[in-house]
């Protein structure tokens, strides 16, 4: 079964779908995600966030910190719940969009384009 399959199971299952009129459907996740990257220095850096939605081509991430910059390639880790039973998925992106947190508020949120994303079974956890 592809990524894509297992996640319009899980849309069927309870995810909610958010529907508009991109190319792909974004599923509303909520659940934490950890991500690691190197910044300019070449020093690795880490920091978590929350998922705010997820698609096949991407993900769309809410943080308290100041993001990486768009144009940055990181891995991310999450768990997803939306099916039978929960699998773990691995990613690599690129960070394609930033919205810096403005002096009122509080977080951050960025997006990310889907440079690979694989799904790990609980068994291999």
């Amino acid at each position: 079964m592809s990524i894509l399959q297992k996640f319009e199971l899980a849309a069927a299952s309870g995810v909610d779908v958010v529907n508009d009129r991109r190319k792909n459907k974004r599923y509303s996740i909520g659940g934490a995600v950890s991500f690691h990257w190197r910044d300019e220095m070449g020093r690795e850096r880490r920091d978590t966030g929350r998922l705010r939605n997820l698609s096949t081509a991407g993900l769309f991430i809410d943080t308290h910190v100041d993001p990486p910059p768009a144009g940055t390639e990181l891995n991310l880790e999450f768990d997803f719940d939306g099916l039978k039973r929960s699998v773990l998925v691995k990613a690599k992106g690129r960070i394609t969009r930033v919205e810096s947190a403005g002096a009122a508020e509080q977080s951050s949120s960025f997006a990310v384009v889907t440079i690979r994303m694989r799904l790990q079974e609980p068994s291999a956890i």
